[in-house]
């Protein structure tokens, strides 16, 4: 099975909504959103939201739960997030906050705080820095040793240093919920599909997606068994992109594992025109790889085609 998540340089965003935050992976239980107490900080007011993590049983020291932020383009210098953190309990166990590269995959700790830090809501700022590319910030919350431990989240800010000139105008692709607005061909010889966990052929595909990293996360793939010839090909064609500056580039993070993986192409479509801009061929293991950066080199309105065959 051929697999994918792909990402282009991100438009402007200044503020994170927490409503706008997906769930990542939640490997003791997710971010909650309750109601009324501790007061959200700005303004204070029993009817406002907020994240929190609930450490009451079943949940045992260590556990963490963390909440991704959507992604953000390409960090410049003086670029800053601002939120508030509540850490009320005898027992309250830590409060982590990372910037996530897309393009290496790599985690850097920017913030950090353990223990009880009182019943009231506190402010904090830290500096993004380390990337490469687009981003994504992760705050993740730690159970502590007892139920006493509850930590909360609010009101988080991106500094506008932070929201570089966009050269492609278009978000991230992660099809965590929808398929992004990428559509089928109708000339090709079947369908890509949209999937979570393992695909449903064995020694292939994917056990995880690659942006949460477990089986709950969804990726596209195309599915080779059963009566499809060697030959066929599978379409999938990306929204249409505004037109591109010299600097516009494309990141995807694909998985080719398999004894009779064909071929993976990737095209920048122009019209009618379609030039070929990643081709990769066989059985490279079972792990997700990336494309790297890849210009799209086009002054114009552009697609983003992927072929599997």
């Amino acid at each position: 099975s051929l697999s994918l998540s792909l990402s282009f340089s991100l438009p402007p965003l200044y503020a994170a909504s927490l409503h706008s935050l997906v769930f990542l992976y939640p490997l003791a239980h997710i971010f909650s959103i309750p109601l009324s107490y501790p007061l959200s900080p700005v303004p204070a007011s029993c009817i406002g939201y907020y994240m929190y993590i609930e450490t009451s049983f079943p949940r045992s020291k260590g556990q963490v739960a963390r909440l991704s932020s959507p992604a953000y383009s390409t960090s410049v210098v003086g670029c800053e997030v601002t939120f508030w953190y509540h850490m009320y309990g005898s027992s309250t166990g830590a409060l982590n906050v990372y910037v996530k590269d897309t393009l290496s995959g790599r985690n850097f700790t920017i913030w950090k705080k353990s223990g009880n830090q009182g019943n009231k809501w506190l402010k904090a700022s830290a500096r993004i820095a380390n990337v490469t590319g687009s981003f994504f910030i992760i705050f993740e919350g730690v159970v502590g040793s007892s139920f006493t431990g509850d930590l909360a989240i609010d009101d988080i800010v991106f500094s506008k240093s932070c929201c570089g000139r966009n050269p492609c105008g278009e978000a991230l692709a992660d099809f965590q919920t929808s398929w992004n607005g990428f559509t089928q061909s109708t000339t090709d010889g079947f369908d890509w599909s949209r999937n979570s966990g393992s695909t449903s052929s064995i020694a292939t595909g994917p056990s995880t997606d690659h942006t949460l990293g477990t089986s709950k996360g969804y990726y596209l793939y195309i599915e080779t068994s059963g009566t499809r010839p060697a030959g066929s090909k599978a379409q999938i064609m990306s929204p249409v992109y505004r037109e591109a500056s010299p600097a516009c580039t494309f990141t995807f993070w694909y998985h080719m594992y398999g004894s009779s993986i064909g071929v993976l192409n990737v095209y920048i479509k122009q019209g009618s025109t379609m030039k070929l801009a990643f081709n990769i061929i066989g059985n490279q293991g079972n792990k997700w790889f990336s494309s790297g950066k890849l210009a799209v080199g086009i002054a114009s309105q552009f697609q983003v085609v992927f072929e599997g065959i």
